[in-house]
């Protein structure tokens, strides 16, 4: 019985301690698009841009991919 409880208090501090998904988080599985001129430098890797969990796009160049949006 005590190996279950430790177990079990184990698990509950592992839960606890896992950081939760917040909405500004970026999402790696969703995409984006963007106007065809652009379309290419925002997807750059050394740009870094993607969606957040919670639906928004960003970007390090967002003068330029500002108007990219998720889907």
């Amino acid at each position: 019985m005590k190996s279950f409880t430790a177990l079990v208090a184990l698990f509950v501090l592992a839960v606890a301690a896992a950081p939760a998904r917040q909405a500004g988080d970026m999402d790696s599985r969703r995409r984006f698009v963007c106007p065809r001129r652009v379309q290419d430098f925002c997807r750059a890797s050394n740009i870094h841009s993607g969606c957040t969990f919670g639906g928004a796009f960003r970007s390090g160049a967002m003068d330029t991919c500002r108007e990219c949006t998720c889907v």
